[in-house]
């Protein structure tokens, strides 16, 4: 067949990136001319996380801040991201999940943890993908919660589906468990945004591409 060139997308990237880790959209977060007041990490080709500014809250700032990342990218790129903002990066990244393929989830209380975690299949726990996804819908069934996996005993974790201790699922589910315990007005806000369908007219990064990672 075709071959297909990787280069516009590694092009989008960059410059996806750029733009998230420019002073320009720091100034915009912060509310003044100060870009150390945000972090971003590169997560992959398509996604990053942006830790956001001391003081953010939840409740008050999620939505807004997301909104600004999601305007400055179309504006500056041309892309459509998705966004998904919590008070970790494990919860943002599920969020953004959940806010595919055009909008925003905002996790702002125990309540939206819980609503998270029953709404997400299970194999998009990062690392319960492949052959443990297999196993995890075997044994729970096809349409596995987080929330499922969350309630099964470690004895039956590790038997059954074969979740060792080390293994990255394990580490994933018992923060994705424990956040439902945990302070959720941290004093720095996560997003996790992640490039998605364009619309008309705008250039297009699919996460489905064959050459991404």
């Amino acid at each position: 067949g075709q071959r297909v060139s990787s280069r516009p997308y590694l092009a989008a990237s960059s410059e996806l990136h750029g733009t998230l880790a420019s002073a320009e959209l720091a100034s915009i977060l912060v509310g003044s001319d100060r870009a150390d007041g945000v972090v971003v990490e590169k997560a992959s080709i398509d996604e990053a996380y942006v830790q956001l500014p001391t003081g953010s809250d939840l409740a008050t700032d999620g939505a807004r801040y997301a909104e600004i990342v999601r305007d400055v990218v179309k504006e500056r790129c041309g892309l459509v991201v998705s966004v998904g903002v919590a008070h970790n990066k494990l919860l943002a990244k599920l969020a953004n999940n959940a806010a595919k393929p055009d909008g925003v989830r905002v996790v702002t209380s125990r309540a939206d943890i819980a609503d998270l975690l029953r709404d997400t299949p299970a194999h998009k726990l990062p690392g319960c993908g492949g052959a443990l996804a297999v196993k995890i819908h075997a044994t729970l069934g096809p349409d596995a919660r987080i929330a499922d996996l969350a309630r099964v005993p470690e004895s039956r974790l590790r038997g059954e589906i074969g979740m060792n201790p080390s293994a990255s699922c394990t580490d994933s589910l018992e923060i994705a468990a424990s956040s439902r315990f945990t302070r959720t007005n941290e004093p720095r806000v996560i997003c996790c945004t992640r490039a998605c369908a364009a619309p008309v007219g705008a250039r297009n990064i699919s996460s489905d591409h064959p050459s991404w990672v």
